[in-house]
């Protein structure tokens, strides 16, 4: 994720004006030259390109890291077949909302 983050802040700083080049940019944040360069271009990142692939969308699993962190600190056992079954939950409620 912070690798991420630094793509995102590497294109905002060129964009503003921070860096004369991408080169510069990705120079500064250690970063590829050719992602940011691609990313500039219009290309997604893997994460988000392949989120129709996914069980999950990003916000869904950010839900249900905040359910089992929710369960850990009552002292509840957060096991596979809970974790899967709240899974579950999360995507029937996506469905149902686009049916």
């Amino acid at each position: 994720m912070e690798k991420e983050a630094n793509i995102q802040e590497a294109i905002a700083s060129h964009l503003r004006g921070d860096y004369s080049s991408i080169r510069a940019a990705t120079t500064a944040f250690s970063i590829s030259y050719s992602t940011v360069r691609h990313r500039l271009a219009g290309r997604k990142s893997r994460s988000t390109a392949n989120e129709t692939n996914q069980n999950l969308t990003k916000n869904e699993e950010h839900i249900l890291v905040k359910w089992l962190i929710s369960l850990t600190k009552s002292s509840f056992p957060t096991l596979l077949a809970l974790t899967l079954e709240i899974a579950r939950e999360i995507r029937q409620n996506r469905v149902q909302l686009l049916a």
